[in-house]
């Protein structure tokens, strides 16, 4: 228990009483390690652990007053004008990132007072003590920020969708991990790391990933590896005794930071906000055959050629963001392809570009959709979707929105909407496998190359009870579609002969899910069985395909 005088070389080795409580708490007796402790909270404070992010047990004013004009910037695009209205924020937010050099400055801290207290490794452990001085770190500042948000933006803390998340980083200005004196090879990283690859489509589309807290970190890194705490700890404790004194005379070296003055540079806090996704379903119709459902392209002689004049996902996500105040692009990286605000479209299922999709005001429906709407700048109340609609149908507010020809609204590129609602997320992630239940009705335009007349249509293609069909892999969708054969059902089929000729013919017909129709025509070289040309004995193609709707639940 004899109290040892610093010597002048070590006068840097100190930890503020905030740091120091954190690491040390546990320490019995805490005298062992008293002389590494500084008290003061002026200039001279210097702490080799934090870099003067805490004093006295809070962020310092310098820190502090960083995070609340970075957050209060992060969060502008997403509040609502009038003042006293609840903002809604994750239940745990806000996220925090800190420095991996933090990591490596309470390890090479921790390790010296071992040394020079002569106390067993065991009862402090560098490298557990530095995982726990981060946890706690994050932990204690994420407590002050809440109460900061809820003071000053009257934030509620809840979950949910369409919710707001927060992330705060915090980065050190010197770091050591970083610097060239310590490269990362002597901490075991990679000197160089391996990007994953995306695939880049040759349309000029970008497709919606990414997260905004990894975005953030690659702009405060200026693309510099990412690396875990634990990985960098766990390099760091196998270096060589001489290798550790060096990072620990790099950390000495630098100047001293006054944790009081705002205008001092030892670290740099940054600020992501975004909205959580939320989802909108609807139906929709399709009356031209020049429209695809989403943007369609080929590569025709090594060039991208786009095909169609819209799609549907055109014609309904610019509505749908305009309804949400627009999709932030604030989180967005800056160094690929992908982005992450975005309205993505998902359809149950998808009809062919140049087959119509009709509904009817009965039992039959137009196609069942959902945008997920990621990082809109709010969240549209029904007042918006109604708008957004009728703006979808090119048609005036308050109109009523019918089927009565088999199509909603009057948007001359063909695409109309009967509404949009809330849903959750249950119901998008089972589009597929709802659609996958659901019974299709059609109206195929056939031509025989022989005359037929109705008494052998009403022989061979009608039917009340359902008719097995067996399908192999279309040759038209191989290169996408994995080769196998399928059972599939045409339920109920009837067909009418042309009145002014008799080698053409319509057939209304309802088919399980997944039935490729146009190949129960033709029979796509026998590979459909049967097929309307078997079943009639005679070379049938189908000219024209329109899907009458899809069956709803009662």
């Amino acid at each position: 228990g004899t109290s040892v005088n610093k010597s002048n070389e070590d006068e840097h080795v100190t930890a503020c009483s905030t740091c120091a409580s954190i690491l040390f708490d546990h320490l019995e007796p805490r005298f062992m390690v008293d002389r590494w402790i500084n008290n003061k909270n002026s200039a001279d404070c210097w702490c080799m652990v934090c870099s003067g992010v805490w004093l006295n047990g809070k962020l310092s004013q310098r820190v502090l007053s960083d995070i609340e004009h970075r957050l209060g910037t992060a969060l502008k695009p997403y509040l609502n004008e009038e003042s006293g209205i609840k903002i809604s924020l994750s239940k745990l937010a806000p996220s925090i990132s800190l420095p991996v050099d933090l990591a490596i400055r309470s390890f090479s801290f921790i390790d010296f007072v071992t040394k020079e207290s002569q106390l067993e490794s065991s009862a402090l452990s560098p490298q557990s003590l530095a995982m726990k001085y981060i946890q706690k770190s994050k932990d204690m500042l994420r407590t002050e920020l809440r109460e900061h948000l809820k003071v000053k933006y009257n934030a509620e803390f809840c979950s949910g969708d369409g919710i707001l998340d927060v992330h705060i980083a915090i980065n050190v200005l010197q770091p050591c991990l970083f610097s060239g004196r310590f490269p990362s090879s002597v901490l075991g990283l990679s000197e160089t790391q391996r990007l994953r690859k995306r695939y880049r489509g040759s349309h000029g589309l970008k497709s919606q990933g990414g997260d905004p807290r990894v975005n953030l970190e690659k702009r405060n890194q200026n693309k510099q590896p990412s690396v875990s705490y634990t990985k960098v700890l766990q390099s760091i404790s196998a270096l060589s005794k001489e290798e550790k004194t060096n990072i620990l005379q790099w950390i000495k070296s630098q100047p001293l930071i006054d944790p009081q003055n705002l205008k001092s540079s030892g670290v740099k806090c940054s600020a992501a906000v975004w909205r959580r996704p939320f989802y909108l379903f609807g139906r929709y119709t399709k009356k031209r055959r020049d429209v695809s459902q989403t943007p369609f392209f080929v590569v025709e002689a090594g060039k991208c050629k786009r095909l169609g004049v819209t799609s549907v996902e055109e014609q309904i996500c610019p509505s749908v963001s305009e309804a949400c105040g627009g999709i932030s692009e604030l989180n967005n990286s800056n160094d690929d392809d992908t982005i992450f605000g975005f309205v993505k479209f998902h359809a149950s299922g998808r009809e062919d570009m140049d087959v119509l999709m009709s509904a009817s005001n009965g039992k039959r429906s137009g196609r069942p959709f959902v945008c997920e709407v990621i990082d809109a700048f709010r969240k549209p109340d029904q007042q918006d979707l109604s708008l957004a609609v009728h703006k979808i149908n090119a048609m005036n507010e308050g109109d009523e929105i019918t089927s009565e020809d088999g199509f909603f609204g009057q948007n001359l590129n063909g695409v109309g909407v009967d509404s949009l609602s809330f849903c959750d997320s249950s119901r998008f992630s089972g589009l597929q496998g709802e659609t996958e239940q659901k019974v299709k009705h059609y109206r195929c335009r056939c031509w025989s190359d022989m005359p037929l007349n109705q008494e052998q249509l009403d022989s061979f293609l009608f039917s009340e009870e359902p008719i097995k069909i067996m399908q192999m892999t279309p040759i038209r969708v191989m290169h996408r579609r994995a080769l196998c054969t399928r059972e599939k059902f045409i339920l109920k089929m009837k067909a009418t002969l042309d009145k002014t000729n008799n080698h053409w013919f319509t057939i209304d017909l309802s088919t399980s899910a997944g039935t490729y129709v146009k190949e129960f025509c033709h029979s796509d070289c026998g590979r459909t069985s049967p097929s309307v040309s078997s079943l009639l004995n005679r070379k049938v193609d189908i000219v024209q395909l329109d899907c009458m709707g899809i069956a709803v639940d009662s």
